[in-house]
């Protein structure tokens, strides 16, 4: 009888470490998943702030003619909507290159639109980049 309760105690320790260890794996899970989804709003953000810049531009023209404040209140949204970001726009040939100190613009090609941002997570820059035809 004695050696009979000392196996139960023993599965009963496996059963909680096995149960532990499934439990730390779907914590495990959850914080990867809230991390994604935190990644992909930033791109999100980033997408609907590019949108809203070629909109912009097709109605009122270049960033340089667009009435007073124009371009400041989007630089303010831009902030706002990716805190780790920074934005320029430029004319540039080739535009998925660059990083936010050394955007990479040659001055030719068309209008574009450059938006980098930092995972909160690495120091890796993030980018997206919308060349705009008018």
């Amino acid at each position: 009888m004695r050696r009979q309760r000392g196996q139960q105690f023993i599965e009963v320790m496996i059963s909680s470490t096995v149960l532990a260890v499934g439990l730390l794996g779907l914590a495990t899970l959850a914080t990867h998943n809230l991390r994604d989804l935190a990644h992909a709003r930033d791109h999100w953000h980033a997408a609907l702030l590019a949108q809203e810049f070629q909109t912009l531009t097709q109605l009122q023209g270049p960033p340089g003619s667009w009435p007073a404040g124009t371009a400041a209140n989007w630089q303010a949204r831009a902030g706002a909507r990716l805190p780790n970001g920074h934005s320029l726009w430029c004319r540039d040939s080739s535009p998925a290159d660059g990083i936010p100190g050394a955007p990479a613009c040659d001055h030719r090609g068309a209008l574009t639109l450059k938006l980098f941002w930092r995972r909160s997570s690495d120091s890796e820059w993030l980018r997206l980049a919308r060349a705009l035809e008018r």
